[in-house]
């Protein structure tokens, strides 16, 4: 069920892949997914692009009638995702 939330949230999200040192990957949605989701959704936004360590930012559009709103961190977290053999 979990993953079926993930690919729903994902599929609406916009998902920005910034490579660096640690890499950093964005994700920001029109809502909040569950809290007990969050850790996975990071491991599995981070881990599609990259390999090693990654700072992943799930982030939100603040609801408003603002034309360029800022989004909102709601969940930060360095992942480990393995390496590719």
């Amino acid at each position: 069920m979990l993953d079926v939330l993930i690919a729903a949230w994902l599929t609406a999200a916009t998902v920005r892949e910034l490579p660096g040192q640690p890499p950093v990957v964005l994700a920001v949605g029109r809502t909040v997914p569950a809290t007990g989701g969050w850790p996975d959704l990071a491991r599995t936004v981070a881990c599609r692009a990259f390999a090693g360590e990654v700072l992943t930012y799930l982030l939100v559009w603040p609801p408003g009638e603002s034309e360029s709103p800022v989004p909102v961190a709601f969940y930060r977290e360095t992942v480990l995702c393995p390496r590719a053999v």
